[in-house]
């Protein structure tokens, strides 16, 4: 998913469709359920709810699904419920992702509760989406700097929305150390995310020493 981290959609688009058209002709399930996942990641990243749930439900139809391809699915089609604004069904298509994913190995049961974590924060549940990233970023600390990472910027996030300004410096201090060993366009625009979150808060000496390692780490 280089495409995706880099930001550049329409080519990560048109490589998942071409992905998905590859996989259907070789009866390759595995890669025709990844590449569908893909494609309801990145429209759900455009804000495009219908879309997104469209290809995460195709993906819950390939055969032979791999538990990790359906806890992907079932978390992608909680996400894009919610953009379209229905909660509680997308609450329990999150909740079955997590379910169906728990024993998945650690990396990526770290990726799968950091993408229900992150479908949370949209919903605007900080306090759920909280407790999800926190254990993302457990699992994934000993595993993936990259996803530690990620994770760990979307939990700073996290705290700022729900006026947590001291959580948010302290999850910083770990972040200011992880985020240059890390290169990602998309932890980049984490990072550019937390410094707008964090201007409410500007007259702490806390937040103006986070907003300067901010600055630092944006360079």
């Amino acid at each position: 998913m280089f495409n995706y981290d880099a930001r550049k959609m329409p080519e990560a688009q048109k490589a998942a469709h071409l992905s998905v058209v590859y996989a259907q002709a070789c009866g390759d399930h595995e890669g025709q359920a990844n590449a569908l996942n893909c494609l309801s990641t990145f429209y759900g990243y455009a804000q495009d709810g219908e879309r997104a749930r469209v290809y995460a439900g195709r993906a819950l139809t390939v055969p032979e699904l791999s538990r990790e391809q359906e806890a992907r699915a079932y978390s992608r089609l909680g996400r894009s419920l919610g953009l379209l604004n229905e909660k509680r069904q997308a609450m329990t298509h999150l909740d079955k992702a997590r379910e169906v994913g728990e024993d998945l190995p650690e990396f990526r049961r770290a990726d799968l509760v950091g993408s229900v974590g992150v479908a949370l924060y949209e919903q605007g549940d900080f306090a759920a989406a909280r407790s999800a990233l926190d254990e993302s970023v457990r699992l994934a600390s000993s595993s993936s700097p990259f996803v530690w990472a990620n994770y760990l910027a979307r939990l700073v996030q996290t705290a700022l929305r729900a006026s947590e300004p001291d959580l948010a410096v302290e999850l910083m201090e770990t972040l200011g150390r992880i985020a240059p060993l890390v290169s990602s366009a998309r932890l980049d625009t984490y990072l550019a995310e937390i410094a707008e979150l964090s201007h409410p808060f500007r007259g702490m000496p806390e937040i103006e020493l986070m907003r300067e390692r901010l600055r630092v780490l944006l360079t």
